[in-house]
């Protein structure tokens, strides 16, 4: 059910995001490349400054590095890889 729910709502994010960028005009990519990423970073930031102040500094700086690496190792990456590994061969003929 947990699952669910985060898919159903990680869609209405997009989804109202996308809407929002129709109406003031700008495009998908910036809309997801900002807002997207800014909306799913300032959470982690958050926790690792806290952790921090609580004198859990190792964690925080995990956190924070190993978060950012991953995120943009699947967010970015591994999008572009695949879109790349399909249309390879069209490109070519």
């Amino acid at each position: 059910m947990c699952i669910i729910c985060i898919g159903i709502n990680a869609f209405m994010i997009v989804w109202m995001l996308t809407a929002l960028g129709v109406v003031i005009h700008c495009p998908d990519i910036v809309m997801g490349l900002t807002f997207l990423a800014a909306g799913s970073a300032t959470p982690e930031a958050v926790s690792s400054a806290i952790s921090v102040r609580k004198g859990d500094s190792g964690i925080g700086v995990s956190n924070s590095l190993g978060a950012n690496s991953l995120a943009i190792l699947l967010s970015l990456g591994l999008p572009w890889f695949i879109k790349n590994c399909i249309t390879f061969n069209s490109e070519d003929n």
